[in-house]
């Protein structure tokens, strides 16, 4: 009998059964598997936050493309962005690395510093980790403890028929750096490809949006927007229509879709790595809440759609009120 693979699955499948497999009873568990990050009861008036990603050679990095400093920031960026999405604050990081036995010293200590760096700017602590040998690729593993006020967390499970989707920033930029780097025209557009190989993560403007309380809950966009609000409406259970003549697209986007004869849309819902934060707020509480970021932060934020009931699922809508069926995100094993 042939067993299933994986591949058959896709990475959303797998982790829905290991999610069922792994279902804990523990009333110091708030939130489990299915988020951005964990959360966990703490002794007073916060929750811990923990999260975990890995960077692999050859699936989430390519070292013709990026250096070793580059790529330490970026291991690092990627979890800030978790506990971000969850309205946290981080705190300590746990790094983990298996390297091939001839990778260099100097490689290994600008990675570092690459790491301390970012670190250092967003108030994290790197406290320890691990190393082991690779046959031939490199793995970069972070832990990343965050904390934040129970009453400010946000999940990906607060979403309600009536609420509008908001956005930050800009979409597709990360993914049209990347096409180009693959193209070998980095020069023509180099604000993308720093987009694409030092993400900024948005822990300020995620405060600010727990701190609101007008969020009902929140994302950060690591696998594109086609693949991230599905997250979102699934673990809210909604459904979602989004605007496609709403979404935030730069100008630089649009002049490398077409200097690469590709889609802006296919960048800006398909490609992913923005670290972008989507989020859901109640249609009373929108204007305040766009006052109150817009007053201290330069990011741009746009209403892109609104939340539906989950009979209705994810629909994305064109300037004609045509329905679109865009390219998915990324998706592991797929």
């Amino acid at each position: 009998m042939n067993k299933k693979k994986i591949s058959d699955i896709g990475e959303f499948k797998l982790l829905a059964q290991i999610k069922k497999r792994l279902a804990t009873s523990s009333p110091n568990v708030v939130l489990g598997i299915g988020d951005d990050a964990a959360a966990f009861s703490l002794p007073g008036a916060k929750l811990g936050l923990l999260s975990r990603d890995l960077l692999l050679e050859g699936v989430h990095f390519d070292l013709n493309y990026i250096t070793p400093h580059q790529l330490g920031h970026k291991a690092l960026a990627v979890n800030l962005s978790d506990i971000a999405a969850m309205g946290g604050v981080p705190r300590y990081a746990l790094v983990s690395m298996a390297l091939p036995a001839d990778t260099t010293l100097e490689f290994v200590t600008e990675l570092y510093d690459g790491l301390k760096a970012l670190g250092e700017q967003y108030g994290t602590a790197i406290i320890g980790g691990d190393t082991s040998a690779s046959p031939n690729t490199i793995m970069i593993s972070i832990s990343l403890w965050g904390e934040v006020e129970k009453e400010l967390l946000l999940s990906r499970r607060g979403a309600k028929p009536g609420d509008h989707l908001l956005v930050t920033g800009c979409l597709g930029e990360a993914a049209a750096g990347l096409a180009l780097l693959r193209a070998n025209k980095p020069d023509s557009h180099p604000g993308l490809v720093k987009r694409q190989l030092t993400p900024t993560p948005l822990c300020k403007e995620a405060r600010l949006i727990a701190k609101s309380r007008r969020a009902s809950s929140m994302i950060d966009l690591s696998d594109g927007l086609a693949s991230d609000i599905k997250q979102l409406t699934k673990e809210s259970n909604v459904g979602a229509e989004i605007w496609l003549n709403r979404l935030p697209i730069s100008q630089a986007v649009a002049d490398a879709a077409r200097q690469l004869g590709l889609s802006v849309y296919e960048l800006a819902l398909g490609g992913g790595e923005d670290y972008e934060l989507l989020f859901t707020v109640p249609a009373d509480k929108l204007d305040h809440l766009i006052q109150e970021f817009t007053k201290q932060h330069q990011t741009p934020l746009s209403v892109i759609g609104c939340i539906e009931s989950g009979a209705r699922g994810i629909h994305f809508i064109d300037s004609n009120g045509q329905p679109v069926i865009p390219k998915k995100g990324y998706e592991h094993f797929k």
